[in-house]
């Protein structure tokens, strides 16, 4: 779950605690005008989308609207999420938060874990229409991959 940091008067951009900055589809930009920072956000990335590609629902006003990444945070803010380590030959992902995530991949897809690095960008996001919508997107990296396991002994 994320946390709004601030929105845009106008509702055409949100940006969250951990600096991420999304563009609001125009649809939506109404209903995000009355939503207020400490809201609770979950994302959940729709592969399948022409346009907005992220869903956001607020579980603080029970609203969903749609948009998509806009900018990056920078990785010298103390509140980014990012990779503190690769262990496991790239099947457990530890991030700075203390949250340890573990891939269920086959082996076809692990290949793409050699290109992750310590200290890229994350966020935690679900992914519709999937058996095991847990997720990481790597915005270093601009890579997504579920069917993660979250550590439930970490934070």
């Amino acid at each position: 779950m994320h946390e709004i940091g601030t929105v845009e008067e106008a509702g055409t951009h949100v940006t969250l605690k951990d600096k991420t900055v999304w563009s609001i589809g125009w649809w939506w930009q109404a209903k995000v005008q009355s939503w207020n920072p400490g809201d609770k956000i979950s994302l959940t990335f729709d592969y399948n989308s022409s346009y907005n590609y992220v869903e956001f629902y607020n579980a603080t006003q029970n609203q969903t609207v749609w948009g998509n990444l806009y900018d990056l945070p920078k990785k010298s803010d103390s509140l980014v999420t990012s990779v503190a380590s690769l262990e496991n030959y790239f099947y457990t992902v530890l991030l700075n938060t203390g949250l340890r995530v573990h891939c269920n991949l086959s082996e076809n897809f692990l290949p793409m874990f050699n290109y992750w690095r310590e200290g890229d960008i994350v966020i935690t996001i679900s992914v519709s229409g999937v058996t095991n919508p847990h997720a990481l997107w790597n915005l270093t990296r601009q890579q997504i991959v579920w069917n993660l396991q979250i550590d439930p002994s970490s934070s």
